[in-house]
């Protein structure tokens, strides 16, 4: 590629170029005419002075008296500085005023002797080996009787026309370089003056091209520079209206992509990313920056995924499906696929919205397990009641011993049925709680807190001789709460505590604060949960030993509960255990 150069460097040497190049075209033409003009007036100055001796010339030739002739023409040579020299027709020398004409050699070959004898006026210049000089020769015919009889040559050194034309060089070759100079300085300031205003557009216009719309371009006082100006001017406004709508409707699409809770993906033809919204980078897990450019399998390596696009592709239609994604965890998404056509209605890519429906997915499985379950609750009670009302109405009702059997029976399963009622109400209170019902809290003593829960759980651990020995704490402790679902989140844990310890043993209530949480730890010395138990325990109605827990009465919403409460508290709770040295439940609230 040609080295680009600036136009002032194009514009400056040609215009210099230019007006030298004419000026010495001028001045050599000047010099020439005046050579030619010298020459020309020194040829008939010659021609004259040898026609105002032509008749005594006639008279010599006529006569042959040469010698007479000869003596007035070296006056007149001292006289002029003239040679003159008088040629026979057959070239030899008649007369001569310079030297002996004896010794004279032919002189027929002479150009301008030639011409003469043709009957015109010869001339020419050329070295004179006699003189040793360039001279000038006009030689003039002397005709008697029409023909020419004789040749007059008349000659002159040129070294005065030399010496002139040389004055005439060296002063024309000092005014040359003068004026060049003059001109190139002239030449230099118009140069600029036409540049300066196009690197003025030039900067201008890169700084447009940079995208300082703000900027303008001064109007040059040229009118073709100033319309280039204007024009350029007025396509930064316009580029700076249009900029601005762009970027606008940019920022209003990256907006309503960043806020949609689904994730938006955009490929092209060959499957690499145009586009992904937050959504979509947080649930593959990626970032824009990484993301765009890439092909779809480099970044999400999901067969049924990469299947799902190649059906929107090959079918050209909007595709939905529903496939499992891992991404820490097992996700399910519903994925809705369609071709992403531009302003011509030409296939560009796909366009691909996601939604993440695990939690939904969730919930619909938690939904079919409680149904099924509190049927499973409610229904083993239920049965047992009906069978034992059918044992008493088929005649265990006379017989007292079995009469009090079934009676305690059915007392028994309708207190469980009562117990699993009130737990799924109280579970459902908290529910309406968690989805913004309006949750009543009041600063209330952590003292009073455990007086009230310690003895309303006493009752039962003294059937069982369990002790409960609560550890020492700050008395003065004071805590935003609601007393009542905080009350029954820690007798839950208690009543739990005792159920799953053995006789005479011990449970441990302890109190303790850090910066931010209070931490209210309720510690067994029960049977202990298997680890594999541990994550699932605040599950409704899971259970690590099915068959005691229905055994001690339990209806395993009772965990659960004290999971719900603590979190409208914004709190959380904490199980630890060690299989066959107890366990330890934790309240954490906040402060």
């Amino acid at each position: 590629m040609a080295k680009k150069r600036k136009l002032f460097l194009k514009l400056y040497p040609s215009y210099l170029l230019i007006t030298v190049g004419s000026l010495l075209a001028v001045c050599w033409y000047f010099t020439q005419s005046s050579k030619s003009f010298f020459i020309s007036q020194e040829k008939l100055d010659l021609e004259i002075r040898a026609r105002m001796i032509s008749d005594d010339t006639l008279t010599a030739v006529t006569n042959s008296s040469y010698d007479n002739f000869e003596e007035r023409c070296r006056r007149i040579s001292q006289t002029t500085d003239t040679r003159i020299t008088l040629i026979s027709t057959n070239g030899k020398v008649l007369a001569e005023t310079n030297q002996n004409r004896s010794q004279m050699e032919n002189h027929a070959n002479r150009p301008e002797v030639r011409e003469a004898m043709n009957g015109s006026v010869g001339s020419s210049i050329r070295y004179s080996k006699t003189l040793q000089k360039n001279m000038m020769y006009v030689a003039v015919p002397i005709y008697i009787d029409n023909e020419v009889a004789a040749v007059l040559r008349t000659s002159m050194s040129i070294s005065s026309i030399d010496h002139n034309l040389n004055d005439i060089y060296k002063n024309t070759a000092l005014g040359t370089l003068l004026i060049s100079l003059i001109t190139a300085i002239i030449c230099f300031f118009v140069a600029r003056r036409i540049t300066a205003p196009l690197e003025d557009l030039k900067k201008g216009a890169a700084d447009v091209a940079r995208g300082i719309f703000e900027a303008r371009l001064p109007i040059p006082d040229i009118e073709e520079f100033g319309d280039l100006a204007s024009s350029v001017n007025n396509m930064a406004e316009q580029l700076t209206d249009r900029l601005g709508e762009i970027t606008e409707q940019n920022n209003e699409r990256n907006a309503i992509l960043s806020s949609m809770l689904e994730g938006v993906l955009a490929i092209d033809n060959n499957s690499q990313i145009i586009s992904i919204n937050k959504a979509a980078q947080r649930l593959f897990n990626t970032s824009k920056n990484e993301a765009k450019g890439k092909i779809l399998q480099e970044i999400i390596r999901n067969t049924a995924l990469h299947d799902f696009v190649d059906e929107i592709f090959l079918t050209a239609d909007t595709v939905e499906k529903e496939f499992e994604f891992y991404n820490g965890g097992n996700k399910i998404i519903i994925a809705k696929g369609t071709i992403l056509r531009d302003m011509n209605d030409k296939a560009m890519g796909a366009l691909i919205v996601f939604n993440d429906i695990t939690k939904i997915r969730q919930l619909e499985n938690f939904r079919k397990d409680f149904v099924a379950n509190v049927s499973h609750e409610i229904r083993t009670p239920l049965t047992v009641i009906m069978g034992s009302v059918e044992a008493l109405l088929d005649g265990a009702l006379e017989n007292r011993v079995d009469a009090e059997h079934f009676m305690t029976t059915i007392a028994r399963h309708s207190e469980r049925l009562n117990n699993l009622v009130s737990d799924i109400l109280d579970l459902s209170k908290i529910e309406q709680i968690e989805k913004g019902k309006e949750l009543e809290m009041g600063i209330y003593s952590v003292d009073k807190l455990i007086e009230t829960v310690t003895d309303l759980c006493r009752v039962n651990a003294k059937k069982k001789q369990i002790e409960l020995q609560v550890l020492e704490y700050d008395k003065q402790l004071k805590v935003s709460m609601n007393h009542q679902m905080i009350e029954q989140a820690l007798v839950n844990l208690i009543a739990n505590a005792v159920k799953y310890s053995e006789q005479e043993k011990c449970i441990e209530i302890e109190v303790t604060t850090n910066k931010t949480s209070l931490i209210i730890a309720v510690k067994d010395n029960g049977y202990g949960i298997p680890p594999s138990h541990l994550s699932r325990l605040f599950e409704r109605f899971y259970r690590v030993d099915k068959a005691r827990t229905r055994q001690e009465g339990g209806t395993g919403l009772g965990l659960a509960i004290v999971k719900h409460i603590v979190q409208v508290h914004n709190g959380e709770v904490k199980a630890e255990s060690e299989f066959g040295s107890g366990s330890t439940f934790s309240l954490i609230i906040p402060l």
